[in-house]
This record gives C-alpha cells, sequence and structure tokens, in this order.
C-alpha cells in the first residue's frame, strides 16, 4: 500500500474523497491535512502531516503557500459560481 494512502486509511479517509463545503460553515477538520498529503514532497513530509485540529503546516514554507493558493482558489471559485 502507498505511504499516503496508508496515512488516508489511518485517519478514516480514502484516496477519493468528498467534502461538503458551504459558505456558512467552517472548513471540514481534515481537508487541508489532506491537501498537504497529496502536495508533500517526500516521505519524511508525508510523515509528518498530522489529521488532528492542531495539525501543523508542511516544513516548506512555499509548498504550504501553494497548498492553500489551490484550496482559496477554488473555494472562490466555487462561491463564484453562485448567483446572489
Amino acid at each position: 500500500m502507498h505511504v499516503c494512502s496508508a496515512r488516508l486509511q489511518a485517519a478514516g479517509l480514502s484516496t477519493s474523497q468528498t467534502w461538503d463545503l458551504a459558505r456558512n460553515r467552517p472548513l471540514p477538520t481534515n481537508l487541508l491535512p489532506t491537501l498537504r498529503l497529496a502536495a508533500a514532497p517526500s516521505p519524511e513530509d508525508v510523515a509528518r502531516v498530522g489529521f488532528d485540529a492542531q495539525a501543523a503546516p508542511l516544513a516548506d514554507a512555499g509548498m504550504e503557500a501553494a497548498v492553500r493558493a489551490v484550496l482559496a482558489a477554488h473555494l472562490q471559485a466555487r462561491a463564484g459560481a453562485y448567483k446572489v
């Protein structure tokens, strides 16, 4: 089993995960850690990804910024798709 798959499985998640996102609710707790796991550049970074509320960012600040930017862009695009 791939190391990322094993980490997801240990957190009760799968490699094909869906998330219920809504403007008026906080992001699901495991969303950002899952994106960090997907972007982790090394096995050491994969091992450091935490799936709790206190999960630390990736050691590589640039990679952490990229993960957050991808998430922000996705959320912005989704929000922009709704007519107000």
